[in-house]
């Protein structure tokens, strides 16, 4: 996604933003230059899924009290996005009003996310939602519809819609 869309992504995907006081926290999976924050995983159980809830809403607490993981995220941008909003002021006046966290639960398109997953996923899930939003995120669940070839195999980047 990140290459074929140009300069509106970058992929943050195992690039984990490294600091003292925090230690080593991936920021998300894709960054959009307008602030949105994107974590993706595939669905592939219960407990994988309540590990990216947990991710999404870990990166944005510490994105939101920790100046010295906003510097550490701020060094991986490009250096055009740097001088464009939110980014311009992100490191020390940082609001959390001008981000989405998006969670994107890659998964077949005959499912609805979140009413389907088993009770105790949904539960995190709506949680770590809800925590975000009490951190003044905005939050965005969605669904990548995955192909029934593509749920057999594993995810294919081609047969992702």
């Amino acid at each position: 996604v990140a290459k074929a869309k140009g300069n509106s992504f970058l992929c943050l995907d195992q690039d984990e933003v490294v600091t003292p006081s925090s230690g080593s926290i991936e920021a998300c999976d894709l960054l959009m230059i307008e602030g949105t924050f994107i974590h993706v995983k595939r669905w592939d159980g219960s407990q994988k899924l309540s590990a990216h809830a947990k991710q999404g809403s870990n990166s944005g607490h510490v994105m939101r009290n920790n100046q010295e993981f906003r510097d550490g995220l701020l060094n991986k941008l490009p250096s055009a996005w740097r001088k464009k909003k939110p980014w311009m002021n992100f490191s020390a006046d940082f609001s959390a009003r001008n981000h989405k966290v998006m969670i994107a639960i890659a998964d077949a398109p005959h499912r609805t996310i979140p009413d389907d997953l088993p009770i105790f996923s949904k539960m995190t899930l709506m949680d770590e939602c809800k925590a975000l939003r009490a951190e003044n995120y905005q939050v965005e669940l969605y669904h990548i519809h995955l192909t029934q070839k593509t749920v057999a195999k594993g995810i294919n980047k081609k047969t992702v819609k």
